[in-house]
Order: C-alpha cells, then structure tokens, then sequence
C-alpha cells in the first residue's frame, strides 16, 4: 500500500516549480509525495529537499550577482575606452596644430629671409 506523504508533496511541488515551472512542480509533487511516504524516512526526504532548493536558490542568486558585476566591468572598460579614444583624438589634433603653426612659420621665415635680401639688394643698387 502507498501512502501519500503531503509535506513530501508540497516541498517537490515548491522545488519542481522553481526548477521547471508549473509542469516541474506537478512532477515534483507527485515525486515528493511517493518517496516521502516512509514516515521518518518522507521527513529527511523533505527535509533534504529543503536544503538542495535553498541551495539552487543561493546558486542562482551567486551567479545572477556574478553577471551583474561582469556587466559593471564591461561598462567600466567601454567608458575607459571611450576616454582612451578621446584623449588619442585630442592630442592627435593638437599635434596637427602644432605642426600647421611650426609650417607656416618656417614659411614666414622663408619669406623674410626672401624679403631682406631683395631689401640688401635695392640698397646696392641706389648705392652705386
């Protein structure tokens, strides 16, 4: 004869829903209540099955924080990124800046130069 352990079945309902959803804690229910029908023997089945969902339970909690700080991290290098490229970007242009100016002052000082010979050359030539 089979009895039909209750608390046996609503601890396998309570971890087949959490592991299975709806189908799960039917199957676990009906699990729960016929390997828990021994008497002393339902309640350490209960019992066990108590401390694996608590477990589970833990687990997924652990893994849910876990990917929650991969994803800070992730967020965190793209930001570093981010700053990385811009200052690369800034100073890129600076450099640029700096070389127009170093060109066209070496151009000015070009035409200075072009300018005081011409200059040296009409004071000859009003000289002689």
């Amino acid at each position: 004869m089979t009895n039909l352990n209750l608390i046996g079945a609503g601890l396998g309902a309570a971890q087949g829903f959490a592991t299975g959803g709806p189908i799960g804690a039917a199957v676990g229910a009906a699990a729960g209540g016929l390997t828990g029908s021994n008497g002393g023997a339902g309640m350490t089945s209960a019992t066990g099955n108590l401390d694996t969902l608590g477990l589970q339970g833990l687990m997924n909690w652990s893994q849910n924080d876990e990917l929650a700080n991969e994803a800070v991290v992730m967020q965190q290098q793209s930001q570093l990124q981010w700053q990385s490229t811009w200052f690369n970007e800034m100073v890129d242009e600076r450099s640029e800046s700096q070389r127009e100016s170093n060109s066209l002052r070496d151009v000015s000082m070009a035409q200075r130069q072009s300018d005081d010979k011409i200059v040296k050359e009409f004071m000859k030539s009003i000289n002689e």
